[in-house]
């Protein structure tokens, strides 16, 4: 008994030193003592976790302007959870409501994401059924870039761009079944209690292309990789080109027709190519230069008609030393054209006063085959030309 009372005093002195730490803890500037911590929110969007369905919730170090790694709690806990019949496909970090309809976009990737200072809300996604967007590997095997969870009954919407994530190669737009059959855009998914996935493979073209429909596309992306979804028809419109091209363009067999071909007439449109200059007549210096694919350098072509095109050689600046046409290139480097058609016209409409009178010294130089001077050989094969030559002059 005589132990009782120091005991006892032992006991509320710890409770008395307890509540003076609460009390310091609370009463800085900040009453809550998370305020400078970095929130992360899971909902679990009835899901249950440790016997609850209530959110997760914890917080990061100090508020700093870095980004921090966070970890899946379920994964690392080790513990299950639960939704009935419903399958868990991830962590979200929007949630959409869309009519009677839950849509989870931008899934997070424990590995590659990271939070800030302002924090993240996750939310859990569930369904019972998904399509799994794929491709096919050079052995056959079947890889999936990402999953969208649907109900039964949904169509399949590619709206995040899976497609666009294989590393290396473009996708050509054209999905297909598993089997290989093109893909039925009035299929909804099944459901059942076995079909949990449906299989969506994307056909791909290997290297980084712009699929062109369009003239305005065509013009937008002229100097890089390109390939044709079908015929481009300028409609008369004037088109420069591909200017030098480095690039390599797939016409998969379409033709681009219909234009002029157009260019600085005046002393912006001079270039300077000593692989041009001739003879003494001229040193390569303030060239104007008509062609296609201009000095094709690394440059591949192929599969693609020209139709319909006009060269107008129109220019009366007296400081031109030189006007070379050609259809497709005026040099080739390290370049290849196969199976490239050109039916056109080449004309004169203009030149600088006393340009080209002397035929010992000529300063208009045409080709009409398929390039100038190829340089080193580069391949053209299977190319025909096609030129109604108005120039009265043939290189």
């Amino acid at each position: 008994m005589k132990f009782k009372k120091p005991l006892l005093a032992i006991i509320l002195v710890l409770s008395a030193l307890c509540l003076s730490l609460l009390c310091l803890t609370g009463c800085g500037d900040d009453t809550d003592i998370y305020a400078n911590r970095v929130k992360v929110v899971f909902k679990l969007e009835g899901g249950t976790y440790r016997s609850t369905q209530s959110d997760v919730v914890y917080y990061l170090g100090e508020k700093d302007g870095s980004s921090k790694k966070i970890y899946d709690p379920v994964a690392t806990s080790g513990e299950e959870m639960t939704n009935a019949e419903y399958k868990f496909v991830g962590w979200f970090r929007d949630r959409i409501e869309d009519g009677d309809r839950v849509v989870y976009r931008n899934k997070w990737d424990f590995d590659l994401d990271r939070v800030g200072d302002d924090g993240i809300t996750l939310y859990a996604c569930w369904r019972r059924y998904t399509y799994n967007v794929c491709y096919r590997d050079e052995d056959g095997t079947l890889n999936v870039l990402g999953e969208y969870s649907v109900e039964a009954g949904e169509p399949f919407e590619d709206y995040d761009e899976y497609d666009n994530s294989r590393a290396g190669y473009t996708s050509l737009d054209v999905y297909r079944t598993e089997s290989g059959e093109l893909w039925d855009e009035n299929f909804k998914h099944p459901g059942g209690d076995e079909d949990l996935a449906v299989n969506v493979v994307v056909d791909y073209l290997k290297g980084d292309y712009k699929l062109v429909r369009t003239a305005r596309e065509l013009k937008s992306s002229r100097s890089g990789n390109i390939y044709l979804m079908n015929d481009i028809d300028f409609e008369g419109e004037k088109f420069a080109g591909f200017g030098n091209y480095r690039g390599t363009l797939n016409g998969n067999g379409y033709t681009i027709k219909n234009f002029t071909l157009d260019y600085a007439n005046g002393r912006d449109g001079l270039v300077n190519n000593d692989a041009l200059a001739n003879d003494g007549n001229h040193n390569g210096k303030n060239l104007l230069v008509l062609s296609l694919f201009g000095n094709a350098d690394g440059a591949k072509v192929e599969n693609v008609k020209f139709e319909n095109v006009t060269f107008d050689v129109n220019t009366t600046f007296n400081l031109t030393a030189g006007i070379y046409v050609a259809p497709l290139a005026l040099t080739a480097k390290n370049s290849e054209f196969k199976n490239v058609t050109f039916d056109g016209t080449l004309k004169v409409s203009a030149l600088p006063n006393g340009f080209d009178e002397d035929p010992e010294k000529p300063q208009l130089f045409v080709s009409t085959a398929p390039c100038y001077r190829n340089t080193d050989g580069s391949p053209f094969t299977d190319c025909a030309i096609t030129a109604d030559n108005q120039t009265g002059k043939k290189h």
